[in-house]
């Protein structure tokens, strides 16, 4: 049940942009998937892919949500 305000979600977006911008997010995927290969199939941390796309999409939706809740 918290809260992101308009102001706070805006931030997000900006902080996601710089970062997708930067190219981080996209190094963080590599990593993120040489760490993912090294987990044994029946790991539960190996059913959480990581998707650079999914970044974009949450970006936009802070930009333009309006402030969220996090239930």
């Amino acid at each position: 049940g918290h809260r992101i305000s308009k102001t706070k979600a805006k931030r997000i977006a900006s902080k996601l942009r710089r970062l997708l911008k930067s190219g981080d997010v996209d190094a963080y995927k590599v990593l993120y998937d040489r760490h993912q290969s090294q987990l044994p199939e029946d790991s539960w941390d190996s059913k959480y892919p990581f998707n650079v796309d999914n970044v974009r999409q949450f970006e936009r939706f802070c930009e333009h949500s309006g402030g969220f809740e996090i239930c």
